[in-house]
This record gives C-alpha cells, sequence and structure tokens, in this order.
C-alpha cells in the first residue's frame, strides 16, 4: 500500500475567555469586539507524523494542548495578549506549545468563524453561512431519488488564505459577510434551478459558482466548501474539485500495552469504546454530464461492507487491525477502501470531537471546522 503523503494527529479543547480588541488601527469604530466580551473558544493543535509512531500521539498531544490553554481558561485575555485577536490567539498557543513538529493551531471563536494558523504567519480563515433552498438534479437515472424535487439546510464555507507577518488581524470576518450578503440574497429561499448558471445544482457546481461570484471581490479567497447535508459536500478551489462524506461506527477497543508505552498507569488497557467519526475525502475529475465527481450514495453504497466489518464490533478481535489505534484503524480502512474506491484522497478519523488522525495527500480539500456546536 503507498503511504499518503502526510500523517497527522490532531487534538483539541474548549476555553472560556473574555476580550475586547480596541487597539486603534485594528478594528473600524464601532465595531462591537471593541466592547468587553467572551467567547467559548475551541482551539485545536495538529502534529505531522514522520512514522506511524506507537498510536498514542493524539492523546499525548491533548493533554499537552490542554496544559498549555489551561491559564487561558476563564481569563481575560488582554492581561496577558495586547491584542487579542483569533490571529494572535493561535500565535500565542504556537508560541507556548514550543514543538517543531506541531504544523498548525486552529482557533474558531465561534461555530461559524475561526483560523488555522501555518507556520506561525500563514493564515487560513473560515467563515460559514446557511441557506435554505430546493434543488432537483436533472441528469440523474430515472428513480434517483435527487432527481425528485427536494430541499437542504445548505452550509457554505468560504476560506481564505494570507500571510499576516506581524499583523494583528488578516481579513475582518465582516467583510466576508458583506461580500456574502448578496449571494445569500441570490440563494435564500429559492428553488436553485431556477438561477442563472445552476440549472445543474450539484454542490460540486454550486461551490464553483459561489467560487466565480466571491472571487473577483475576496482575491485571498482559496477554496469553496458546500455541505448539501452535516455528513457530505463538495470543495471547489479554482482549479479542482473534491468531495467528502462522513460516517459514524460504534465500535469496541483495548490496549494492554498502553502504561508501557506511555509509561503512567492508564484506562486505555481495560475495553472500552467510541462512536467514531470517519470522513472519507474523494479527488476526481468532474463528470461533465453529472455535474459531480461521484455521486455520494455511491460511495455509502460501496463503503457499506466495510462499515459493516468495523461497526458494532470489537476492533481488538479484528486480525487485520490486531492492535486498534487510531492510525491502524485508518489504515485498515484506507487500504480497503482504495480497492473499492481508487479517488480516495484522505481519510480523517475522531475517536473524540476534534481528537484524532488525519491521512492524506495534496488533492485532498481543507480542514473543515471540527465543531458544530
Amino acid at each position: 500500500m503507498t503511504r499518503f503523503l502526510d500523517h497527522f494527529v490532531i487534538a483539541s479543547a474548549r476555553f472560556e475567555a473574555a476580550r475586547s480588541v480596541d487597539t486603534p488601527g485594528v478594528l473600524p469604530e464601532n465595531h462591537p469586539c471593541k466592547r468587553l466580551h467572551g467567547h467559548s473558544f475551541w482551539a485545536s493543535c495538529m502534529q505531522q507524523l514522520k512514522n506511524d509512531g506507537n498510536g498514542f500521539e493524539h492523546h499525548v498531544l491533548d493533554q499537552e494542548l490542554s496544559k498549555k490553554i489551561e491559564s487561558m481558561n476563564y481569563s481575560h485575555l488582554n492581561e496577558f495578549i495586547s491584542i487579542p485577536t483569533d490571529e494572535n490567539l493561535a500565535r500565542y498557543i504556537y508560541e507556548h506549545i514550543n514543538d517543531a513538529s506541531v504544523s498548525t493551531i486552529g482557533l474558531q471563536s465561534t461555530k461559524d468563524q475561526g483560523i488555522h494558523l501555518e507556520n506561525k504567519d500563514n493564515i487560513h480563515l473560515w467563515k460559514r453561512y446557511q441557506f435554505e433552498a430546493a434543488h432537483q438534479l436533472p441528469n440523474v437515472k430515472p428513480g434517483h431519488k435527487c432527481g425528485r424535487m427536494h430541499g437542504h439546510s445548505f452550509q457554505v464555507i468560504l476560506h481564505a488564505r494570507t500571510s499576516i507577518e506581524s499583523k494583528s488581524i488578516s481579513i475582518d470576518y465582516d467583510e466576508i459577510d458583506r461580500i456574502w450578503n448578496p449571494i445569500h440574497q441570490e440563494v435564500n429561499y429559492k428553488c436553485l434551478n431556477d438561477i442563472n448558471g445552476l440549472q445543474n445544482p450539484t454542490s460540486e457546481l454550486l461551490a464553483k459558482w459561489i467560487w466565480d461570484k466571491v472571487k473577483p471581490t475576496l482575491s485571498e479567497l482559496s477554496c469553496v466548501s458546500v455541505y448539501e447535508t452535516r455528513s457530505c459536500g463538495a470543495h471547489y478551489n479554482g482549479d479542482d474539485f473534491t468531495i467528502w462524506k462522513d460516517f459514524s461506527f460504534d465500535s469496541a477497543v483495548k490496549f494492554p500495552n498502553s502504561t508501557t508505552l506511555l509509561n503512567k498507569k492508564t484506562d486505555l488497557e481495560f475495553i472500552h469504546g467510541h462512536t467514531y467519526l470517519l470522513r472519507l475525502n474523494l479527488s476526481a475529475p468532474l463528470n461533465p454530464i453529472m455535474g459531480w465527481t461521484k455521486d455520494f450514495g455511491d460511495v455509502k453504497e460501496i463503503f457499506s461492507p466495510i462499515f459493516k466489518e468495523i461497526d458494532h464490533r470489537p476492533l481488538y478481535e479484528n486480525a487485520d487491525i490486531k492492535n486498534p489505534t487510531l492510525i491502524n484503524i485508518g489504515n485498515f480502512i484506507l487500504k480497503k477502501v482504495r480497492i473499492k474506491i481508487p479517488e480516495i484522497s484522505g481519510v480523517e478519523l475522531y475517536e473524540k470531537e476534534g481528537i484524532g488522525i488525519i491521512l492524506k495527500d495534496s488533492h485532498t480539500g481543507p480542514l473543515l471546522p471540527l465543531t458544530q456546536t
């Protein structure tokens, strides 16, 4: 099996804190964030693995991140960060992690906005929106459910990439709101098929349609993600399309060697389990007739036999997994999926919200928000 280019572990933690961003020149006058206010922040940390490690790196990273943000919990951030923007908070965490293998720090200040700080100065900023609309796909085979008129609570994420260097803020979220608002008026409570350019409104073509609307105004736009449902959607980055499909499965694990590997007594040696979140990422050329890279329903159907091998199972009894760490489960799934779905470009596997592993190649779309609450 060819190894994907990148293996990562990821950990996340919440903290509650107050702040005000009232330094002149950072935000416009009368901006609400100039007043003292608070957030339930969501911090995440990605660490690149040079090999598959011992399988417990996400536990170690989780503990490390929790220690680093402990002083930020229930604090007044201005007392130790002079301009506590999302960007500067991420920098603060990055500097205090002090680990060269940590590649990305995420900082989410609400469920609908956040950043990923990559290598200290490169920012991937994102903002999420929702609209209500109907559509039908005109080119599917007779009897396909998407050929009937139906509706979704669509979600859209606009991603932007920029370098902030010594600046305290990259792009004001409000600027993205202003760009999105007229598009929202075009699509909200509408039938997408009636909109010029959306006669075949697949997730992929909708993402491209939005890209074409936004890019001329927001030059930093790097990707548009469209959630058709909470569990599937498409990315478009101006050149390529990728899609994702989420699954959850409930399985039992145990790790008799965990105490030795972690050099301390752990509960991991006992039989326990998780509701795992699995995300399959796929990359393929756009089908010019269907307007999609691959039918989400086909992905679900093809994956079904593999899903049945892991769902409601004691994974420590699976001879092909043996030691059911996240990295081993992920590689097991990847090996099986590649045979059936050669378009696979990445696997994400989380045992708890925001705590897991990512196996990906260069064609995988951007990291999506790890929490929706």
